[in-house]
């Protein structure tokens, strides 16, 4: 239903010759609220995770004296990380670094001391330990199947201190089960939690920057590619992603089009967390698929549009002296159709659509029927700005220049002056306004990643349009 709503919707198209006509950037600001994002989330999912069981028989002194210990049952009961960072490294690397995580580990423990063979102790029940842990973990930005994800390349986990506590209220228990099974129990620590924790952030971290399928259906019978152009890069500030865009009538999705894939500009310096910069390839595709989905077709009943007087064939008869053969005072219907695609271009500064509709003008008998009483051609031009009020984005059109011409009549022949001279004021007093409330939709500024933009701001290109902003987690 809009044009726009192509430029940021249409992120990704299948990879093919050219240039990408997309590329979405997250600086280190937006790396930085993944990161606390998913972060918070892996410490919320990863409560409960089990551990598992741990045993074994530990000697002491000259081995005369002997422990049986065990921990069992183990769970995470609270995970905490205290700091952390996310860094892009060349090529498509993210590296997270958390150095200070604190975990909290519920189980039971079994424990039994023989003297000489002899069983002098023994004691079960429950136990906490608290760890203090870093965490490395480094993924791999890649396209699979089109599909922008990460990828886990490699974890690491090393536990600085391991402080077991049991209910007996029994020192020496602590103390022996620190000395025989706490390494043991230590390794496991590292090998099974770095697997989990890993693999829950890369589900997090996918969360926000994996694609999600490969089109999607925009209104008005008009779909987008969704595919993956290249492989995402990465340096040592942001991570980029290009993508190719490409517009089409549901149903047509290996259409070509002639249109040229030029090289996009580099985002432009700001402290806003994420930037998209869209060709000028999407917009003019979008608009050919308008075009071709018959979605700018309309009609209008000539006094619905808030003209100052009653048009009808009364009063136009004075100027069309053949309306009078369809009857006095019938109200007019006109039918608008797209001639061929809107031709779509912009400068530094404004928009550029230039375009070409017949308008069918008709006239409503008294039992309803329509008959068609003569086609004007009209050539247009339009010019206009980008329009962002918060996360709502559209367009408005500030001027519009036609000429009209008789293309066909069925009520004899017209002269076309004194009609151009009346649609000139209509089109521009009464036509403009209709115009804006198509392009002035105010729409969601949306993304196919896990995330939303606020605070938007746009600065238009030669050949694109850059968006930039903040980001703030999907709502569901």
């Amino acid at each position: 239903m809009n044009i726009l709503a192509c430029v940021v919707i249409s992120f990704l198209a299948p990879a093919i010759n050219g240039q990408s006509q997309i590329n979405v950037q997250l600086n280190q600001r937006g790396l930085d609220f993944v990161r606390n994002v998913s972060l918070t989330t892996v410490e919320d999912q990863s409560k409960g995770f089990a551990l598992s069981d741990v045993t074994g028989t530990f000697s002491f002194q000259t081995g005369d004296v002997t422990s049986d210990q065990s921990l069992v049952g183990m769970t995470l009961d609270n995970l905490d990380f205290k700091d952390g960072t996310l860094k892009p490294f060349a090529p498509n690397i993210l590296l997270l670094n958390a150095s200070m995580v604190t975990a909290v580990i519920v189980g039971l423990y079994d424990y039994r001391l023989d003297f000489f063979g002899n069983t002098i102790r023994e004691a079960d029940g429950q136990f906490t330990a608290d760890v203090d842990m870093e965490l490395l973990v480094s993924v791999e930005l890649l396209q699979v199947e089109n599909q922008f994800l990460s990828q886990l390349k490699s974890c690491s986990v090393r536990a600085h201190s391991v402080q077991i506590r049991t209910e007996s209220n029994q020192p020496s228990i602590d103390v022996n089960l620190a000395i025989g099974i706490q390494p043991s129990f230590t390794r496991r620590i590292e090998d099974e939690m770095c697997d989990s924790l890993a693999q829950n952030l890369n589900q997090q971290l996918n969360s926000f920057i994996r694609t999600a399928g490969l089109s999607y259906a925009l209104t008005l019978g008009i779909s987008v590619d969704m595919s993956l152009f290249s492989d995402p890069r990465a340096d040592t500030t942001s991570f980029l992603v290009p993508f190719s865009g490409k517009c089409f009538p549901d149903g047509q999705r290996d259409i070509a089009y002639s249109y040229e894939r030029r090289q996009l500009p580099d985002v432009q310096s700001s402290t806003a967390m994420g930037h998209m910069v869209v060709g000028d390839y999407v917009i003019r595709t979008f608009m050919h698929s308008l075009y071709l989905s018959n979605a700018l077709n309309v009609e209008i009943d000539l006094n619905d549009v808030g003209l100052p007087i009653r048009l009808d064939t009364t009063i136009l008869s004075f100027f069309i002296p053949g309306l009078r053969s369809l009857g006095l005072g019938r109200p007019l219907r006109i039918g608008i159709v797209l001639a061929k695609p809107l031709d779509y271009r912009q400068s530094n500064e404004d928009l550029l659509v230039d375009g070409e509709i017949d308008m069918t003008f008709s006239v409503i008998e008294n039992n309803g029927n329509i008959a068609r009483a003569f086609v004007l051609n009209v050539t247009f031009s339009m010019s206009g700005n980008i329009v962002v009020n918060g996360t709502r984005f559209g367009a408005n059109i500030g001027s519009l220049d036609f000429n009209i011409a008789l293309k066909s009549s069925d009520i004899g022949n017209i002269n076309i002056a004194p009609i151009n001279q009346l649609l000139s004021s209509s089109l521009s007093g009464a036509f403009l306004p209709i115009f804006n409330e198509f392009f002035d939709f105010g729409i969601e500024i949306p993304s196919a990643f896990g995330f939303d933009f606020k605070n938007v701001e746009f600065q238009l290109h030669p050949n694109a349009v850059e968006f930039r902003g903040d980001i703030v987690g999907r709502q569901s």
